[in-house]
Order: structure tokens, then sequence, then C-alpha cells
């Protein structure tokens, strides 16, 4: 996945360090607030910020030399004022905040819905953001200068024009058909199966003995592809922790709701980690070489069974 970035200016001069962090981000591959907060930490540049409370946040990031402060706005719209009023309070020389564009806010909200729609679901956007900057921005008490780097994707951009051109506003079920194309070609003797299919999408042709033993292994694909919807990153997880979380099975016109849990075994944990997950409920609807497709949308894992 491609990152495209666009600054904006809002108040003094653009300092070098706005450029620097525009370099950097442009290597980032997921479009989450660790993957920022990673990337800022391991710039060399950048340390992490303190909390001003519990329930307050400061900084993502501040320069080594406490000029520049980095804050995040890639979340829902409460975030905005939040951001803003901290980076008011710490009179910072430089203030840095990375917002998503409207296109992505869109997309991130919408992306494996079969029914997309036109809002954003209070996601943060730039538009919006500009507009409340706009009228901060003459609070007496600001640094030497106010910068916003708008991120966006290829993929978004395209799929929100798509939307609002009245064009695709079904995107799940044409995904469908391409895939399934594809049904009538897979050796059950090579199960299982698994393609990445789009951004953190991917489609399983599953195997007796995953449904048998109730388990998934999470190879390289479905890892990027779970990562790339921050759903969970397995290194976080400890041999023999568990992690539930809700998602949603798709089956015969109806929608089940159900949990799926990841972890990774006990055994051979530390020196051969084996990641795996599995949607509870889910042996209920399938059975050998079925073609499920799994995305992300909200926070949540959906499945949709495609073939029957």
């Amino acid at each position: 996945m491609n990152i495209n970035l666009t600054n904006h200016n809002v108040l003094g001069e653009i300092p070098p360090i706005v450029r620097f962090l525009e370099s950097v981000f442009l290597d980032i591959s997921v479009i989450s607030d660790s993957e920022f907060r990673n990337t800022l930490l391991k710039s060399g540049v950048f340390s992490k910020g303190r909390k001003i409370s519990k329930k307050i946040p400061g900084p993502c990031g501040v320069s080594h030399d406490g000029q520049t402060g980095v804050y995040l706005a890639l979340g829902t719209g409460d975030q905005m004022y939040k951001r803003i009023s901290t980076a008011f309070h710490s009179r910072l020389e430089n203030i840095v905040f990375v917002v998503q564009s409207d296109a992505l806010a869109w997309w991130r909200e919408n992306n494996g819905k079969i029914k997309q729609k036109k809002g954003n679901g209070n996601r943060v956007s730039f538009s919006v953001f500009n507009e409340i900057i706009s009228k901060f921005v003459s609070w007496n008490g600001w640094g030497n200068s106010i910068n916003l780097i708008q991120i966006t994707t290829d993929e978004a951009e395209n799929e929100f024009r798509n939307y609002m051109n009245g064009t695709d506003i079904e995107k799940t079920p044409d995904m469908s058909s391409k895939i399934n194309k594809h049904t009538e070609l897979v050796d059950k003797k090579k199960l299982p199966i698994t393609r990445k299919v789009g951004f953190s999408k991917f489609v399983l042709y599953i195997s007796q003995t995953q449904i048998t033993k109730s388990t998934i292994n999470a190879n390289s694909v479905i890892r990027d592809c779970l990562s790339e919807g921050n759903i969970i990153d397995f290194e976080e997880l400890k041999p023999g922790q568990k992690k539930l979380m809700p998602c949603k099975i798709f089956y015969s016109g109806k929608v089940i709701e159900s949990q799926v849990s990841f972890l990774i075994p006990k055994r051979r944990g530390e020196s051969q980690p084996e990641p795996r997950f599995w949607p509870y409920k889910l042996g209920n609807f399938v059975e050998n070489g079925q073609e499920i497709l799994f995305t992300i949308s909200d926070g949540v894992l959906n499945i949709r069974i495609l073939t029957d």
C-alpha cells in the first residue's frame, strides 16, 4: 500500500523537520496509530510524548530538541478537540498534526461493507479538522508554526471517487464474483489455500483439518491483512495468551454475531511461534474446500462464506 502525503501550512513557516517527517512516513505500510508511533520512535529524532493525565493524551512524539510535537488525528471526531487543546497547552515551537483525507476517512468506515454509505462514521477528516484549526489559530500562545500532514492512499481516493460518482456502491458483491471464478481451479489436495485480494482482505479455501481442529494457521498473508486492518499484531501476544474480539459471519443472507480468538500456542511458542485464529461458530457453516472472504470494518472481522 502506497501512502500519499500533502503538507498544509496553517501558521508560520514550514520547518525542515516537517519535510523529514514526510520522508519517514512514506515508508509506512499500515495506517494505524501504532504504526505512526513506532515509525516516529524508530526515526532516531523523536521520543515518546507524555500524557497530560490518564484521559488526556499528550503528543504522539516529541523531537529530541524539545521543539516539535506530533499529534495523530486518525480516529473519531472527538479526537480533534483533544489534540488541538493539548497541542496548544504544550507550548512547543512547532506543532504537526497528522490527519487522514476525506476520502481515507470515508474508506476506513466503508471498506469491506456490502452496502456503503455516504458518511464516514464521525471519523476525523481533513476538511473538518482544517476548518476547526483555522478558527483556533488566532489564539495567543501558539508557537512558531502549525502544519497539517494529510495522508491518503490511491485505493481510498479511487473508491471514494467512484462511490460519489455512483459507480461503485456495492463493492463486496462485485469482488465476490471476481473471486468466485477461481473456485473451480482449487485443488482440494493442496488445501488450505490463502490469497490476498485487497487491503486488509483475504480469501481462504478452508481445509477439513482446520474445520475439525477449529483452528486456522495465521500465515504471513493473514497476519499482514489483520495488521493492515488494525485488528491484531501477533507479535504482541505471548505464548499461551489468547485474545478475543467480535466478528460477524455472513451466511445465506444472515448475519451471525460471534467472536474470533487469536492465540499463540504455548508449546514451542518461544522457539517456533505458531500464530493461530478461529472464528467461533464458523465450523457450523463450512465444509472442506469452502471459499471464505475475510474483510475488516470498524475493528470487526467480517467473514463471508462465498460458495455453498
